[in-house]
């Protein structure tokens, strides 16, 4: 029993980025950048990535891992609608991202595998 317990507690520290963790915009540098750390102790950031509006409303959420973007990110307006939404894997676009505006109306639609456009559709074209 205390060798499977010492394996574990191994595997935690070799593996930290299996825990996931809150943070706030405040908590990193570089998040316009590649590559997000750790303001605390300047490791590689792996979590959910967080930012709000003075009013309260959720600004973004990123989900990093290893100082990459991997997983969703959602930016949304300072009336609660989404501005756009999307999926990375390893700090590149896949799957589908949407843009919309500031009264929750679809503009646009791309979709990503491994960074690159597959296929994209413009909807704004409708609103005008």
């Amino acid at each position: 029993m205390r060798s499977a317990f010492v394996i574990l507690i191994t595997f935690i520290l070799l593996n930290p980025s299996i825990f996931s963790q809150e943070l706030y915009i405040k908590d990193v540098t570089n998040l316009n950048l590649d590559t997000v750390y750790s303001t605390v102790d300047l490791n590689l950031s792996t979590g959910t990535i967080y930012d709000h509006y003075e009013n309260g409303m959720i600004k973004l959420l990123v989900v990093y891992s290893k100082g990459l973007k991997n997983g969703e990110i959602k930016k949304w307006h300072s009336n609660g609608q989404l501005i756009y939404k999307g999926y990375f894997i390893n700090g590149i676009e896949n799957g589908v991202f949407e843009e919309f505006d500031i009264y929750g109306k679809k503009l646009s639609k791309v979709k990503y595998k491994d960074g690159v456009i597959l296929w994209e559709k413009d909807f704004s074209e409708k609103y005008r």
